[in-house]
């Protein structure tokens, strides 16, 4: 299905796939459970196909590996479409069938060919020919991408001429043919899957729908706010605009994953107050609870908090807080969250 925030095969099928192309994706390093999978996909026959700028430990393994400048990624996708168009590899049933639009489609790729492909990616043109001709006629062949192809200005024009492909040839919606779109964190799409994100209840349930309201709140035994939240970037906007003042860090180390890392850095010490939960030290808790340990002891100095809660929080009573912090651990959480309704009302009050 697509619109939604997951792929339309299991990953088992790329163990019983003819082919598999790995775009914009390190699965080796970055995905290794699924790169498995693939390595016995291989083992049954299947070709891999490596798109990526890096001759990456994934293209290692590949048959063939296409090294496209970066940026590229839809003149790519063009111009692969256009040869499949071009030598009459379409599956014209599936277009009929399940598509709109083609005509416009083809037009609009037409100028992409194999020449002009090389000349734009740096994909030799008969590298562009094997790769088109053979995810055409190939019987089953999957479609991998992660955040080499999303973590561009064009994400979504990345990803679209990719489908697009899939598309053209009927490669979806079958045993062994689909688009798997990789996820870009450890165990995202559970997170999302648990409801760990603004605008869901678990099972992908839309939080501003009243039915879906009126049973998670019987659930849970809690009043929920009907409006949904926030997502990490309308957050860094709020922090930027001085409406978000106190920030809890679960898991996370913004500073690496946010593609300004100079902005999210002078962003968080912006803030009043941050906690940072996590199983290890990070380089992020190192450099910003540097320049957050005078922020985040005045507020908490400042809040009402008790001297005991204070202890579990930070490790040190006030006596020593103008010196010393600490990276919040989940023992820790545990022991303090009986008393954390408390902690917020008082940052509410006395840090702003």
């Amino acid at each position: 299905m697509f619109g939604a925030g997951g792929g339309t095969s299991a990953y088992r099928e790329a163990e019983e796939t003819d082919l598999i192309i790995l775009w914009g994706s390190n699965a080796r390093e970055t995905h290794p459970i699924f790169f498995h999978h693939v390595l016995k996909g291989k083992r049954r026959g299947a070709r891999l196909y490596a798109i990526d700028p890096r001759r990456t430990s994934s293209a290692a393994f590949a048959d063939v590996w296409l090294g496209l400048e970066v940026g590229s990624d839809v003149a790519l996708s063009n111009a692969l479409a256009r040869e499949i168009i071009a030598a009459g590899l379409c599956n014209t049933e599936f277009i009929a069938r399940a598509t709109t639009g083609f005509e416009e489609y083809k037009a609009s790729v037409e100028p992409y060919t194999l020449e002009r492909g090389e000349a734009l990616t740096g994909v030799k043109a008969e590298v562009i020919r094997e790769l088109a001709h053979a995810y055409a006629r190939a019987d089953r062949a999957q479609a991998c991408w992660t955040l080499g192809i999303t973590e561009h200005h064009n994400a979504v024009d990345n990803v679209f001429g990719i489908i697009n492909l899939s598309l053209l040839t009927g490669h979806v919606g079958r045993w062994g043919s689909g688009l798997v779109p990789l996820r870009g964190q450890n165990n995202v799409q559970g997170g999302g899957d648990m409801g760990a994100i603004p605008n869901k209840f678990p099972g992908g349930q839309d939080v501003e729908n009243a039915e879906n309201h009126a049973k998670f709140e019987q659930a849970y035994g809690q009043k929920i706010p009907m409006k949904r939240g926030m997502h990490l970037s309308q957050m860094f906007e709020a922090m930027e605009h001085g409406t978000m003042k106190a920030l809890y860090v679960l898991g996370e180390n913004p500073i690496q994953s946010e593609a300004d890392a100079k902005r999210a850095r002078k962003l968080l010490e912006g803030v009043d107050l941050m906690i940072v939960q996590g199983a290890g030290t990070r380089k992020f808790t190192k450099r910003t609870f540097h320049s957050l340990r005078h922020s985040f002891n005045s507020a908490l100095a400042n809040s009402g908090v008790p001297e005991e809660v204070r202890m579990k929080l930070t490790g040190h009573s006030s006596r020593d807080m103008n010196t010393k912090y600490t990276h919040l651990q989940v023992a820790t959480l545990r022991d303090a969250v009986s008393n954390m309704p408390l902690f917020t009302r008082g940052v509410k009050k006395g840090a702003r």
